[in-house]
């Protein structure tokens, strides 16, 4: 289950309440993830993780390693064109197989950015799925399993940059450049973590049964 960061708890707290005998593990960020073992994953019933992981640098570093590939992550796309509404209506999914790297700003090396982010990506993802892993091996990326189903809680949060997150944004580019991260997050989003374009569901990043 992959849900906005502020609904990790109250997830884990609806499971207990209305299906106690399930076993929930929840994945808070990458060092938690780092000390569980593929084992404890395996056999939990339901597994719950914010999106920020699978958004940040940290985890494309982590995932990038696993997958035997020593090089630093790319940089994190800085345009994305459209800013989206805060819901998600079915008209329009940002990075469609038709156009998935416009909003550009007309600018070829933009696209090209946006596209070599994808490339490292998803060719990490088919790396890692050649791997055998121990079931005492800890620090698995999540895209390396096969779940029963993948549920994206609050689905418009993680494909739509809402007007507070691009405020919130503008006050942190006061000291570091991060407005590009909010801008980009929702094509990432579509594009990569949830494989909006790819329509073989084997290849999609969390794949399910």
């Amino acid at each position: 289950v992959v849900v906005p960061p502020g609904l990790l708890n109250q997830w884990q707290n609806e499971v207990n309440k209305f299906a106690a005998s399930l076993k929930v593990i929840c994945v808070y960020d990458l060092n938690c993830l780092k000390k569980l073992t593929a084992k404890d994953l395996l056999g939990a019933d339901v597994v719950v993780c914010p999106i920020d992981i699978l958004e940040g640098a940290g985890y494309l570093h982590h995932l990038l390693r696993e997958s035997g590939n020593p090089d630093a992550a790319p940089k994190l796309p800085m345009y994305s064109g459209q800013q989206e509404k805060n819901e998600a209506r079915g008209v329009w999914i940002p990075g469609t197989s038709q156009d998935p790297y416009a909003g550009g700003k007309g600018r070829q090396d933009n696209r090209n950015e946006s596209a070599h982010y994808t490339y490292v990506y998803t060719t990490a993802i088919k790396k890692l799925r050649m791997k055998s892993y121990k079931q005492s091996d800890k620090g698995v990326p999540l895209e390396y399993f096969c779940w029963e189903r993948v549920i994206v809680d609050e689905i418009h949060e993680s494909l739509c940059t809402s007007k507070g997150e691009m405020n919130a944004a503008k006050e942190a580019a006061k000291e570091r450049d991060s407005i590009g991260f909010f801008r980009e997050k929702n094509r990432r989003a579509g594009r990569e973590l949830m494989g909006i374009t790819e329509k073989n569901l084997a290849e999609r990043p969390l794949r399910f049964r």
